[in-house]
């Protein structure tokens, strides 16, 4: 049989074509044409395909998403056993000293919290056109970024993700105690499920030039590090270095105390005290510009968490608007 995978350039062009054989034995030998030969049980981990060189390969950035179309055929003679198309870009992101680089050229993240909610539904939607207008809006306001709070979107959110050109942060789903205490251990159930679901998830997102950063979760150290994030990041570090890592959202000191990650992300969040006569309250200047985070930035690239978050009283009023507005009124899930 044959494996026979053709790419179209983002300008609509197609690339030669390129192609292998595949024997279905115990010991199956897979012959790669120009790309050397490989011997699997008829799996190919590690297929090298040309793409151009230099200027010829489009990078995809916030600016410019341009995708490449990959169709991959398996054949037996002239007859078509199995076929798959899928998107993916060229693209790199990493840090230089404070600064996050896309493509070599410093990218400044503007960006907004997904807290996944999905008034009308109650879970999220499987729908690429409702994710191409969420960031259609967000785009028109000037973000390219958002962070998913505590969980990682479903596939046409990433499909969307890339045509749109934002920069995405998933998070594992996890907001506990478990690590606030660095000389205490995670309960172990707790440990073997997070590794599981961090292994899925950079294996199903892997394809995605979207996914540029990762979190291990939501507010969960003290103010110093945990050996067992350390180890999280660590590990998806090996198994995928195309993205950065860090080992929570929000919390931890300034600079870093035993702490693993590529970038760190700092809390900025500040509640007033209650007022029955004010509704909406806003962060002054001088408090965000007095937050040590902020004087204590390190040498990595750093994100900031809650900055100049809205604190909204739990009036009925409010909650009703709020409701109106989301067309919560109309939904099945009352």
């Amino acid at each position: 049989m044959q494996l026979h995978v053709d790419i179209q350039h983002p300008d609509g062009t197609w690339l030669d074509r390129s192609s292998c054989n595949v024997n279905l034995s115990v010991q199956a030998h897979v012959d790669i044409s120009s790309a050397g030969v490989t011997e699997s049980n008829a799996l190919i981990d590690q297929w090298r395909l040309e793409l151009g060189t230099g200027n010829s390969i489009a990078r995809w950035s916030d600016e410019s998403p341009e995708l490449y179309k990959a169709v991959i055929r398996l054949c037996n003679g002239e007859q078509e056993l199995d076929r798959l198309e899928q998107s993916f870009g060229v693209r790199s992101f990493a840090t230089n000293g404070k600064q996050l680089e896309l493509n070599g050229t410093p990218v400044y993240l503007r960006g907004y919290v997904d807290c996944c909610i999905f008034p009308l539904t109650g879970y999220p939607v499987w729908d690429k056109e409702h994710y191409l207008q969420q960031f259609r809006i967000a785009r028109s306001y000037g973000f390219n970024h958002v962070r998913l709070h505590g969980w990682s979107a479903p596939e046409p959110f990433w499909e969307a993700a890339d045509e749109a050109g934002m920069l995405v942060q998933a998070e594992l789903p996890h907001w506990s105690r478990f690590f606030e205490l660095s000389d205490q251990s995670a309960p172990a159930e707790v440990l073997s499920y997070l590794t599981q679901e961090l292994d899925g998830l950079l294996q199903s997102l892997h394809r995605h030039p979207s996914f540029v950063m990762f979190s291990m979760g939501n507010e969960l150290i003290g103010p110093n590090g945990h050996p067992e994030l350390n180890a999280l990041v660590s590990r998806a570090r090996d198994t995928d270095p195309t993205r950065l890592y860090t080992d929570n959202t929000g919390f931890g000191q300034l600079p870093a105390q035993g702490r693993e990650g590529d970038y760190y992300i700092q809390s900025l969040n500040w509640h007033p005290r209650w007022n029955p006569h004010i509704l909406l309250y806003r962060i002054p200047r001088w408090i965000i510009m007095q937050s040590p985070g902020l004087r204590n930035i390190p040498s990595l690239g750093t994100s900031m968490h809650n900055t100049r978050c809205m604190c909204v009283l739990k009036s009925e009023p409010s909650i009703r608007a709020y409701c109106i507005l989301a067309g919560y009124d109309r939904s099945k899930n009352r």
